[in-house]
């Protein structure tokens, strides 16, 4: 499996946070529901409480991965369990592929560039 490749409900959906174009388009995603989120009214029935968070995940992934994905996801339900089992699996997506990202990028630095005990040991001899 790729890091870029996020498996879901037998789904695969493609994300390189490497990348600066889909950075941009994962930032708009989730300001887009942060001020989706703002708006949601917190009284009232339960259920309508719940289907309106539900939807901030529905508009979330269809935004993200085109339309048809919260379906994918979610199918018909609004269950808040199930929004934040699938949210839940995508943020450590993004996770594992930026500690994994730092990583290979420390790995790939510290290759060319002398270690300290070197470098002081180099400069006591005069090197």
């Amino acid at each position: 499996m790729s890091l870029t490749q996020w498996e879901i409900k037998g789904n695969t959906f493609e994300l390189d946070i490497t990348d600066a174009d889909e950075q941009d388009r994962l930032t708009s995603c989730y300001n887009v529901m942060e001020d989706a989120e703002k708006k949601i009214v917190n009284v009232g029935k339960n259920s309508d409480i719940t289907r309106a968070y539900c939807q901030l995940f529905n508009d979330f992934f269809n935004e993200l991965f085109g339309d048809g994905t919260s379906v994918k996801l979610f199918g018909e339900k609004k269950s808040a369990l199930v929004c934040d089992e699938v949210y839940n699996s995508f943020l450590a997506f993004i996770q594992t592929q930026s500690i994994e990202s730092t990583k290979r990028r420390a790995t790939m630095i510290s290759k060319y560039a002398p270690n300290r005990a070197t470098k002081r040991a180099n400069t006591k001899k005069g090197v």
